[in-house]
């Protein structure tokens, strides 16, 4: 579909958490995680389309057309380089692109916060992300989220580095939010709270990197059999640090030696990475 000669599209960015304490409230709009990550590249795209990228509307996007008061999902077309279900936010990508659409698609007025906060409320409901939406709609490049909440509720700031950087990350294992999470509330929040404070006294990408290690180390999701598959590709020249975030690694590289990085990675692991670029906004329009 489209309207004076344009698609009806937005493009939308991913963002993968480096460490994160899960906050849970009665009202859903101020559930949802403080913590700090990476927003990265590439953009997924969202168009309105007469033909639809789903054969069935997921959980998100129903609760989605159930706070649009729709009973029907609208089609569309959902492009997105990079897998679901490994730590990627790609269903906050989807939840923040479908909302967009709808807005559009319906002729009504809206501002970001109200994408946003549909979108974080459908998140919330489908227990398929906490804190995403806020970053990808409120922050640059590393956002950090020091308040919880749907965006207009929670509080977004952005570091600011000059370092040159690429990031790299190495799809091993899918598994859910709702799985990660289970049963491991306290241990995330502990662990994340503690990296943000320490990560407060000094934000700088050096505290990030170690801390965000240190965090998927105290929370188990990088254990000793998965460091031992990858050292060999974290000793490669350039690699600045490593954490794990639910099913992928992610590689902190020097500008320029990321294709090395990638080589080894596909060499030693048996999979094909994927070259990331830090973004400074979240949509583009």
């Amino acid at each position: 579909m489209r309207r004076n000669g344009e698609d009806r599209c937005i493009k939308i960015a991913h963002h993968i958490s480096t460490f994160w304490a899960p906050v849970y409230k009665d009202n859903e709009l101020y559930t949802g995680s403080i913590g700090a990550g990476i927003l990265i590249s590439p953009y997924a795209i969202a168009c309105l389309n007469e033909e639809s990228s789903f054969e069935e509307p997921s959980d998100l996007i129903k609760e989605i057309d159930k706070m649009m008061g729709r009973e029907k999902s609208l089609h569309f077309k959902y492009i997105d380089e990079l897998p679901p279900a490994y730590g990627y936010a790609r269903s906050a990508s989807l939840a923040i692109g479908y909302t967009f659409l709808s807005f559009i698609y319906e002729n009504k007025k809206f501002t970001l916060f109200d994408i946003g906060r549909i979108a974080h409320v459908a998140e919330v409901r489908s227990k398929t992300g906490l804190g995403d939406v806020s970053a990808i709609l409120g922050g640059r490049k590393i956002p950090i989220r020091l308040k919880a909440g749907a965006p207009g509720i929670s509080l977004v700031d952005s570091l600011m580095i000059r370092e040159k950087i690429s990031i790299i990350t190495i799809p091993l294992k899918k598994i859910s939010t709702k799985d990660m999470l289970k049963n491991k509330e306290r241990e995330f929040y502990n662990a994340g709270m503690e990296a943000m404070r320490l990560f407060l006294d000094e934000p700088d990408l050096e505290k990030l990197v170690t801390l965000a290690y240190d965090f998927s180390k105290k929370t188990g999701m990088l254990s000793e059999e998965v460091e031992s598959v990858i050292k060999e590709v974290t000793k490669s020249v350039g690699i600045i640090g490593y954490f794990i975030k639910k099913g992928i690694v992610v590689l902190f590289a020097e500008e320029g030696t990321e294709d090395d990085v990638i080589e080894m990675a596909k060499k030693k692991l048996k999979t094909q990475p994927f070259k990331h670029k830090l973004l400074d906004t979240g949509i583009v329009v």
